[in-house]
């Protein structure tokens, strides 16, 4: 099995830590296709108008007008457009950008907890002014450029955050909530291979297992419990993909010491042996 390639940024000059590119250029005269991969930087996908297939982690998106892509480091993807399509492809490591302030933070990792963003036209011109001046600003490097894209990626989260509140249905009423699935999710996502157990994870949060449980079935309909075994099922389809190791070796990778027991647990939830899985994909 060929391994998934991983993408990233060389330690070079700014520059190096950002880049946007527009999809007019890209599709004018033909169409776009990535195979499987992941990044260890932020990959934004900004749709005007265009159509084509987007597969993060195992879900397939259709691509359609209006649309906004939104990727983490160390997810995997697979990306095809078809041609003459229109928009932007913006693309950053933590090294360029940063959110510093609570409010800023707090909303870029709302964001990026949702991979795929369907706006009403109206509001995405008002988003898809800003990635034209991030475009302008990079292409002319004037003083202060760099300032400028940031600030302007700034404007761009803040509003995609409140048109955001407005086209999904999630309970938002409490910010104390909200906070604590915010970062318990963040928690899932770097600590699942050494830590599954809920009350690790309630201690990080200075809550008891039992608030933690109630939190996560009010907001998001799924008990904590329930939360760690997906994120062990979707950290595993990514190392048995994006690795050529073997199943013991992705077993062992993701804190199982009883590859036995790994293999019953991934096809409790998946329905296919490790090695099955693989083979389909």
């Amino acid at each position: 099995m060929n391994s998934i390639k991983v993408r990233k940024y060389q330690n070079t000059n700014f520059s190096g830590n950002f880049q946007v590119v527009s999809l007019d250029l890209l599709l004018s005269d033909q169409e776009m296709y990535e195979k499987l991969h992941r990044h260890d930087f932020y990959f934004l996908l900004i749709i005007q108008s265009g159509s084509g297939i987007h597969k993060i982690d195992f879900t397939n998106y259709s691509i359609d007008d209006c649309s906004i892509f939104l990727l983490r480091p160390g997810q995997v993807h697979e990306l095809s457009l078809n041609k003459n399509g229109r928009g932007f492809l913006i693309t950053f490591n933590k090294n360029f950008y940063t959110p510093g302030k609570t409010l800023k933070e707090n909303t870029f990792r709302t964001l990026f907890q949702t991979n795929f963003y369907k706006l009403e036209i109206e509001s995405f011109n008002k988003i898809y002014h800003f990635l034209k001046m991030i475009l302008i600003e990079n292409s002319n490097t004037h003083i202060g450029y760099r300032e400028s894209i940031e600030a302007y990626l700034d404007l761009f989260f803040i509003q995609l955050y409140r048109f955001r509140n407005d086209s999904i249905d999630i309970k938002r009423d409490n910010s104390f909530e909200s906070d604590i699935i915010e970062t318990y999710l963040d928690l899932l996502e770097k600590d699942i291979c050494s830590h599954k157990k809920v009350s690790y994870y309630s201690k990080k949060l200075n809550v008891s297992p039992y608030q933690l449980n109630s939190i996560t079935k009010k907001m998001l309909g799924k008990t904590s419990a329930e939360l760690i075994s997906e994120q062990i099922i979707l950290e595993s389809k990514r190392n048995l993909l994006a690795t050529n190791h073997q199943i013991k070796e992705v077993a062992f990778y993701m804190g199982f010491s009883d590859v036995s027991y790994f293999i019953r647990f991934f096809k409790k939830y998946t329905r296919l042996t490790p090695k099955e899985f693989r083979a389909f994909n």
